[in-house]
């Protein structure tokens, strides 16, 4: 499973509780802390019921904490048909070693952090791991109004082939989950 880190700066004055701490935060807003050295910090877990992981990293002389956020990030996943034909297999595979730049920023604009597709004969398994802004209708509406999108979408139909169970129109289809190893509480 991934994980997003989301990392807050945070000053001496907001040290006490994490509730002060999200006060705060939502003043100073996020900020990326490239330049400090890790042996400057300890680190203190700290278990919050709407939070997975929050690890709070305070300097030796206890003036400036850096918050550490870690929650896993959402997954989709999704399955849709190869045309059975050994050849236009190949050729779709060669496309997704080349994909269109267009098509993979609009992939970062939807909110998909990370995606990986799997195929075994004429099978396509997708996985996508996502913001906490995505949606897939709001991925319809940008593909939609993206001409190099929908010029790839239209190319890949050529390769692909709806699954048995899809409706009309229906592509990639959403997978439901029936199994987790650890086990979610």
């Amino acid at each position: 499973m991934g994980y997003n880190l989301v990392f807050y700066l945070v000053s001496s004055s907001c040290l006490g509780s994490l509730n002060q701490w999200r006060k705060r935060r939502k003043k100073e807003g996020e900020r990326r802390v490239m330049n400090q050295e890790p042996k400057q910090f300890r680190i203190i877990p700290t278990l919050e019921p709407e939070f997975d992981h929050i690890f709070n990293l305070r300097n030796a002389n206890n003036t400036n904490s850096i918050i550490i956020q870690i929650k896993p990030m959402k997954k989709h996943c999704l399955a849709v048909d190869l045309k059975d034909d050994e050849a236009l297999i190949a050729t779709y595979e060669e496309y997704h070693r080349n994909v269109w730049p267009e098509v993979l920023a609009s992939l970062k604009a939807s909110g998909i952090l990370h995606m990986d597709i799997y195929r075994i004969e004429n099978r396509l398994f997708m996985v996508i791991e996502v913001d906490d802004a995505f949606s897939f209708d709001k991925k319809a509406k940008m593909d939609a109004d993206n001409v190099k999108v929908q010029e790839w979408e239209v190319l890949m139909w050529d390769y692909q082939q709806a699954l048995p169970m899809a409706k009309p129109g229906e592509k990639w289809l959403p997978m439901k989950k029936i199994f987790e190893y650890p086990v979610s509480s």
